[in-house]
C-alpha cells in the first residue's frame, strides 16, 4: 500500500483559489502494488473546505460496476491526475 496525500500541502491555497470562479479540491489516494509491479489506485478522497459560499464537502470514490459509479471514478482519477501533475511541475521542480 502506498498513500499519496496532497491534502495538507494544498489546503492553505484552497480558500484563495475558491474565491475565484470554480471549485478547487484537495486529494488523498491509496495505491495497491499489483503483482505486475504497477501501482493501482484503490480509493480517491476529494475534499473541499468550508467557504463563504459553500459548505465543506468530502467524498471517497472507488471503482464500481454501474455506469454512474464508473464515471465518478474516472472524474476522481482525472482530478487526482491534475493534482499530481501540478505538484510535480510546480513544487518538485523548484
Amino acid at each position: 500500500m502506498y498513500v499519496l496525500d496532497y491534502h495538507d500541502i494544498r489546503m492553505p491555497y484552497v480558500n484563495k483559489l475558491n474565491d475565484l470562479e470554480g471549485t478547487f479540491y484537495v486529494s488523498r489516494t491509496v495505491f495497491f502494488l499489483t503483482h505486475l509491479g504497477t501501482l493501482q489506485p484503490v480509493p480517491i478522497e476529494l475534499t473541499r473546505p468550508r467557504s463563504e459560499n459553500e459548505d465543506a464537502w468530502r467524498e471517497v470514490f472507488v471503482d464500481g460496476l454501474d455506469h454512474t459509479t464508473a464515471w465518478l471514478w474516472k472524474l476522481a482519477k482525472s482530478q487526482f491526475a491534475a493534482h499530481d501533475s501540478g505538484i510535480h511541475q510546480l513544487v518538485s521542480r523548484w
